[in-house]
């Protein structure tokens, strides 16, 4: 995992031991948020040192020259393919070329009062969110909006795309997110609801699900097609800036105002056995005295029984990272 500091690094870290993997990634400034490419093999940080930069995530060494803001860079991510990495700083998106770092100034995305507090790019459409009270979704070549506004009732914090880029999450501090249809501007579910501000919230790799993490020192992990929570609340003793899933949908970390890094292990109901060998009969094979045959009669109306997380116990992994608040 990845963690960002306001003690002027990112550190990357085993998230089965904690140990750190790399040298600290080292800014001049606060880091602001830090994320892993698609592929895991670099991570993006974003900094008030005026700079996003991209590291070996392996090795902890910068690969490509500093890209450079006018002002403080509040976020930075990379898009799907991994050739290009977003950042938003004061109020103007860009996207940058990894192979040289050469900056590519996107257009006028943000119309209304207020800083952005994020930027997501799917590869042709980009969304920022706004101290305005609204998340506004665009057309990342011609800076034109697609959908209407996406409102909330007080300033959103965070915004981003599903994996398959059908939906879009939002944090607001209206103490809610919600799950949007991101070709419509619609919500999808009930308000995700908080005790607090919600600071960021996430999906899971497979689309399924959303954590949130909020002011009222908890993070939920929730159902993203009905809104409802799936796990008690992950608690922290502090105010939980930022949350998210490892890549197999498994395990989730969050960060918090008290120092702490923590790691959970979600519980994952895997079906039933009955689950599985019903979806045996789906299969055109079968495995007959070991040997790989046609299935005569094969099911024609099939489900897969995907792992969900179900309701029991947690256990996780705490990490302190430098002497402020983290972000993951």
């Amino acid at each position: 995992m990845v963690t960002a500091s306001w003690d002027e690094t990112a550190r990357v870290w085993d998230a089965s031991t904690g140990a750190p993997v790399t040298s600290p990634l080292v800014h001049r400034a606060a880091v602001l948020a830090a994320g892993f490419s698609p592929d895991g093999m670099r991570v993006v940080t974003a900094s008030r040192d005026k700079t996003a930069r991209v590291w070996d995530a392996s090795s902890g060494v910068p690969v490509t020259p500093p890209l450079e803001h006018q002002g403080e860079v509040h976020a930075a991510g990379f898009s799907p393919d991994g050739t290009r990495v977003v950042t938003a700083s004061s109020g103007r998106p860009r996207a940058s070329k990894l192979a040289n770092g050469t900056p590519m100034t996107l257009p006028a995305l943000r119309r209304d009062l207020g800083s952005p507090a994020a930027l997501g790019l799917d590869g042709t459409r980009a969304v920022t969110a706004s101290s305005g009270r609204t998340a506004r979704v665009w057309d990342a070549s011609t800076g034109t909006p697609v959908t209407p506004p996406l409102e909330h009732q007080g300033s959103v914090y965070a915004a981003v795309f599903s994996p398959a880029g059908a939906h879009l999450v939002t944090a607001s501090r209206d103490n809610t997110a919600r799950v949007w249809d991101a070709s419509l501007g619609t919500p999808v579910t009930q308000p995700l609801e908080h005790q607090g501000a919600v600071n960021t919230a996430a999906f899971s790799p497979d689309g399924t699900r959303v954590i949130t993490a909020s002011d009222d020192k908890t993070a939920r992990v929730w159902d993203a097609s009905t809104g409802t929570p799936v796990t008690p609340p992950l608690e922290h003793q502090g105010l939980v800036l930022m949350a998210a899933f490892n890549p197999d949908g498994t395990r989730v970390v969050t960060a918090g105002f008290d120092n702490m890094a923590r790691i959970w292990n979600l519980p994952i109901d895997l079906g039933s056995l009955e689950d599985w060998r019903l979806l045996g009969r789906c299969s055109p094979f079968a495995l007959v005295n070991g040997v790989l045959t046609s299935n005569a009669d094969p099911l024609r109306v099939c489900s897969n029984p995907s792992p969900r997380v179900s309701s029991g116990s947690f256990s996780s992994l705490d990490q302190r990272n430098g002497q402020g608040p983290d972000q993951s």
